[in-house]
């Protein structure tokens, strides 16, 4: 057992406030230090090198702690970026030069490539990004499917995820931790499936509806992987959650490794519209999963939520649970978040 301090907690929040206090007229790319990082080439202040320096500067006055700081038009190479001069450094790499900055890096600091994808390119023969880059997309999808077209794109610097600025929202999220490593895809499926029909009571408990879609998994060697996706309209209905967070799995490689932690989380909410809920005859048996029928409209899938979710908030969570999903929690320790203030990072 480790004894807990309280103290440190409150002063880590209070830092954490810092950064965010200090650059909150920027938009922010996450980052696991949360130093927020400008958008693009402007922010209110002029330049993005100089504004970075200044929030350096304040960190280092209030905290006496250093950081370092990433710039770049493409989100993921801000990211690279901030992670290369540390403890104390800032590296700006400026449009145009994408490319070349890429072309000589190792192909592991791409996100996505863990130690069995790295060994597999490296037999054959790619060592670098530019490397990856010279195979091709149609040799990269052929290899590794989905995965190899999130691994192209990126060699050519093509990150479209959204930089979505700093606002007050909402996330609804489930996880579980599992006391025996999961092996293969139909059972990661089978625990999300379990996991988006937790969230999607949530939401139907909630009134709201979710477009933003977060999938997290992690390894035996601890490994964390996140995805997200944005669904083309707000649903609250565990169906095209769990569709969803499939697509998600699908580009992550899972060939050859075991996983002590899957979740999904759901954010960027509206109302739900409640003449959407309007009573009729519907087919209660159509439970979320990957054997249901064709989907239904989407005034009955969401009906159907509805009256799944209450059926569960009255006779306990097990109640019309998904076949599909097994238990509900099985070896696993597992735990459902709301967060209704939390700032969210994109």
């Amino acid at each position: 057992m480790i004894a807990p301090r309280h103290d440190a907690y409150t002063e880590s929040r209070a830092r954490s406030s810092l950064s965010s206090s200090a650059s909150r007229r920027w938009s922010r790319a996450s980052r696991s230090t949360g130093l927020p990082r400008p958008r693009r080439h402007r922010t209110p202040v002029g330049p993005p090198a100089p504004a970075a320096e200044t929030i350096r500067a304040a960190v280092h006055a209030e905290t006496q702690l250093t950081c370092s700081v990433g710039i770049s038009r493409v989100k993921f190479l801000a990211k690279i970026a901030s992670g290369m001069n540390k403890p104390n450094g800032l590296t700006e790499i400026p449009a145009g030069t994408e490319l070349e900055f890429l072309t000589t890096l190792p192909i592991a600091a791409l996100w996505g490539v863990g130690p069995r994808t790295q060994e597999k390119l490296e037999r054959r023969g790619v060592h670098s990004v530019g490397d990856l880059r010279s195979l091709g997309e149609a040799e990269l999808q052929r290899h590794f499917g989905a995965h190899g077209l999130h691994l192209h794109r990126l060699s050519h610097a093509i990150d479209e995820r959204a930089v979505i600025p700093d606002r007050a929202a909402k996330s609804i999220s489930s996880e579980d931790t599992y006391a025996d490593d999961l092996v293969g895809v139909p059972e990661l499926r089978r625990r999300l499936l379990a996991q988006a029909t937790r969230v999607a009571d949530r939401l139907v408990a909630e009134a709201l509806r979710a477009r933003v879609i977060h999938l997290k998994i992690r390894d035996r060697h601890f490994i964390t992987e996140t995805r997200q996706c944005t669904l083309s309209r707000p649903s609250d209905s565990a169906r095209e959650l769990y569709d969803a967070a499939c697509r998600l799995l699908d580009a992550v490689e899972t060939d050859g490794r075991s996983f002590r932690l899957t979740g999904i989380g759901v954010a960027d909410f509206s109302p739900r519209d409640a003449t959407t809920t309007t009573p009729q005859q519907l087919d209660l048996l159509a439970t979320p999963g990957p054997t249901t029928a064709p989907a239904k409209s989407a005034a009955q899938n969401a009906a159907i939520q509805a009256a799944l979710s209450a059926i569960r908030e009255r006779h306990g969570h097990q109640a019309l649970f998904p076949a599909d999903a097994g238990h509900q929690r099985g070896n696993a320790t597992g735990a459902s978040t709301h967060h209704p203030n939390q700032r969210r990072r994109g």
